[in-house]
């Protein structure tokens, strides 16, 4: 037997991406954006130190600032994808068009993903988003990908259309819920 193992629930251990949605603002989002690899969703809050005294000694760490964003790459060649991913541009039928707008499309998005052993999923609702400005495709030998970030906004308003977010109110960028296997 090994030293120092932990404790663990190999139950809540999970395999694969998720499934990333992508819509209006404001309301849930139903566009699946297809087949999607390494979806990252990463949440950072920055802190500014306090300190007193002489020496100076730490006392606290007040939050500073505060991000998230949803990174992925998607797998397949879908012209609707480019214009989410780069915040512009346009598509007919054949053609993506691309460049001279001066504002970018925000969006909803929402990523769902089952744990392997419970069955449990995780969905994140990301009430506003804007996509991060690069849009890199990368074609070799391995699948073709297409890499998209997307940065969290602040908001009013979640899709139950419930406000959020006021003066005094936190939490306005995103809701995490684990929902329990039937």
């Amino acid at each position: 037997m090994g030293y120092n193992m932990p404790g663990y629930d190999a139950t809540n251990f999970s395999l694969g991406p998720a499934i990333v949605k992508i819509g209006a603002i404001g309301a849930t989002p139903s566009i699946d954006l297809g087949a999607v690899e390494e979806v990252s969703f990463n949440l950072e809050q920055e802190g500014a130190d306090i300190e007193q005294g002489s020496p100076k000694e730490l006392i606290e760490v007040l939050p500073s600032r505060v991000t998230a964003s949803l990174t992925f790459r998607g797998i397949e060649w879908n012209k609707d994808n480019f214009m989410y991913g780069t915040g512009g541009g346009n598509t007919d039928a054949t053609k993506f068009y691309f460049g001279g707008s001066p504002t970018k499309a925000k969006y909803a998005l929402q990523f769902e993903h089952s744990v392997l052993g419970s069955g449990n999923t995780f969905t994140g609702r990301l009430w506003k988003c804007v996509p991060e400005g690069e849009f890199p495709i990368t074609m070799g030998e391995a699948v073709h990908t297409f890499e998209m970030t997307f940065r969290v906004l602040r908001a009013t308003s979640n899709w139950r259309s419930e406000t959020i977010g006021g003066r005094d109110d936190v939490n306005s960028y995103l809701e995490l819920e684990e929902i329990a296997a039937p």
